[in-house]
């Protein structure tokens, strides 16, 4: 057993995107790096880094690249979502 949060140990959200933005994206890209800082990151689907969640460095904007209900009632056989407390 670790003493980690399950938020920290494990993915809670399920993230299946055709777009998203990579770190490497926000790097390249001044004005998202001069807008945003980064909050967590993610894996997709294919095991691809990316931004989760984002918030205005000077203004109170916060952006999610995942939805959070989406566990809460999402039951496909065909996907991986978590649903237990792990």
């Amino acid at each position: 057993m670790t003493d980690k949060p399950a938020l920290e140990r494990d993915s809670r959200n399920f993230h299946s995107h055709g777009w998203s933005v990579t770190p490497q994206t926000y790097l390249d890209n001044p004005k998202l790096a001069d807008f945003f800082s980064i909050l967590a990151l993610a894996q997709d689907t294919a095991g691809n880094v990316i931004l989760s969640v984002v918030e205005g460095k000077n203004y109170p904007v916060y952006a999610v690249m995942f939805h959070p209900e989406k566990i809460a009632y999402e039951w496909a056989a065909n996907l991986d979502i978590p649903h237990d407390r792990r």
